[in-house]
């Protein structure tokens, strides 16, 4: 891979997480905005457009350092983001299986 094909790589790859972590921005103010027009919502669904809100962010920082995981803090807060993802989602079937 020549210099110049190694620079468009880098690029190509920025601006996807440039893209990537906007979309995710959008999804995690979109949650915020339904969540506060319905009421009520149970607390810890709130974490959910939190979650998708700073996996943005951290994406728009992976845009500039290239890896995520470099820094180490980046890893762990995607790593955070998913564990709340994962945390709501088993939350969530616990409460539907006991309606259900």
């Amino acid at each position: 891979m020549t210099i110049s094909e190694n620079a468009a790589s880098i690029f190509t790859a920025s601006i996807f997480n440039i893209c990537e972590g906007s979309l995710w921005l959008l999804i995690g103010f979109v949650i915020t905005i339904r969540f506060a027009r319905k009421r009520p919502v149970r607390s810890f669904y709130w974490l959910l457009p939190a979650a998708f809100i700073v996996f943005g962010v951290s994406d728009f920082i992976e845009s500039k350092t290239g890896a995520f995981w470099r820094p180490w803090w980046l890893f762990v807060m995607k790593t955070g983001c998913v564990a709340a993802f994962l945390l709501v989602a088993f939350l969530h079937q616990r409460i539907t299986r006991r309606k259900g």
